[in-house]
């Protein structure tokens, strides 16, 4: 008999091998078979059943069966080993010089494998499946979750309703004067802060805030409370979102600034056009300008740094937002404020 060596590293393989000839001689094996079947250095002198305890006849079956065939054919062979006759599973195939090559593993020990494999398929499907409990768990919370916010905006729009009605109600129970046209402004006030909870409802979305729509919805109600159809308004405003702790205070100073044009800069039945604009002006920063071609604020009134509870409001409330407040009276009044952008996380001066 010829001693050949295979064409693979089969010494590496923690598997016993072996390479027979279609006769059923041993051609090669690796360490692995040799230490299993208690061989010595080199290829063992012999044929394939004179280490197998199954009759030749089924030992040649296998060996030509498995010559047949370049896919692994899965076998049975009982071996002769120092521990006595032990079942080995062994899967053979036909290499490409016509050569018979056998991996063989005991039974015992691929059946563990397989268990250990299985034990571990079993773990990891159960980790699947918790996940996915815990995933629809976090989905269900968070829909109860969007739920309760979706109501709690729900009542505090009612809320705000309530008190602009009961506002109106008091109102109509004062005389033409001072205290009714206070009323008036307290009752804008809520309506401004009514419509940014009554926008986030409508959009769905109950963190942020979108301007654009926004402003023109608030002027348009301005208007129509002042009952100032005679004032046009030039809205142009970039497509931003405020976070709510913005949202509020930037509402409020656009309200009293509208409401302050439409009540003083014009004469009584007269004509006139506001501008509201909010734009980026400096990087990280936004400028809100309301303008109006009326007639024009007091000097002595900026002169001295007073001025009635809506300008001094819009002072505290631009703090708010972290802006500045510049007064232009040479034309109608500008007022233009600057404040740093929510979605930038560093203040420009």
């Amino acid at each position: 008999m010829s001693s050949r060596p295979f064409s693979v590293p089969a010494d590496d393989l923690p598997e016993a091998m072996l390479l027979v000839s279609p006769d059923g001689e041993i051609l090669a094996i690796n360490r692995a078979a040799r230490e299993d079947f208690g061989l010595g250095a080199g290829c063992p002198e012999s044929l394939l059943s004179d280490l197998v305890a199954d009759p030749p006849e089924k030992v040649m079956a296998l060996v030509r069966l498995c010559c047949a065939t370049r896919n692994a054919l899965p076998g049975a062979l009982n071996f002769r080993t120092p521990g006595g006759i032990l079942d080995y599973r062994c899967d053979g195939h036909r290499t490409a010089d016509g050569m018979v090559c056998l991996r063989c593993r005991h039974r015992e020990a691929s059946n563990q494998a397989f268990t250990v494999l299985n034990e571990k398929i079993a773990e990891l499907a159960g980790e699947v499946v918790t996940r996915m409990r815990t995933e629809k768990r976090l989905q269900d919370l968070l829909k109860s979750q969007e739920i309760l916010i979706q109501e709690l905006h729900h009542r505090i729009r009612n809320s705000m309703q309530v008190a602009i009605s009961l506002a109106g109600l008091q109102m109509r129970e004062v005389l033409p004067g001072l205290t009714r046209y206070d009323f008036l402004k307290h009752s804008h006030r809520l309506k401004a802060i009514g419509l940014v909870y009554r926008t986030l409802y409508r959009d769905q979305d109950f963190t942020r805030l979108d301007i654009s729509d926004f402003v023109s919805d608030l002027c348009s109600e301005l208007r129509r409370a002042c009952c100032k159809s005679d004032i046009s308004f030039s809205i142009e405003v970039e497509a931003t979102l405020l976070s709510l702790d913005q949202a509020v205070p930037f509402a409020l100073i656009v309200n009293e600034l509208v409401t302050n044009a439409l009540v003083h800069a014009f004469v009584p039945s007269g004509r006139g056009s506001i501008q509201v604009s909010l734009r980026h002006s400096l990087p990280g920063r936004f400028e809100l300008v309301v303008a109006d071609d009326g007639v024009g604020i007091s000097f002595e009134l900026l002169k001295t740094g007073k001025g009635g509870t809506g300008l001094n409001l819009v002072r505290v409330l631009m703090k708010q937002l972290g802006g500045s407040l510049e007064v232009d009276p040479s034309q109608g009044t500008i007022f233009r404020i600057t404040f740093r952008d929510p979605t930038t996380g560093t203040m420009q001066p």
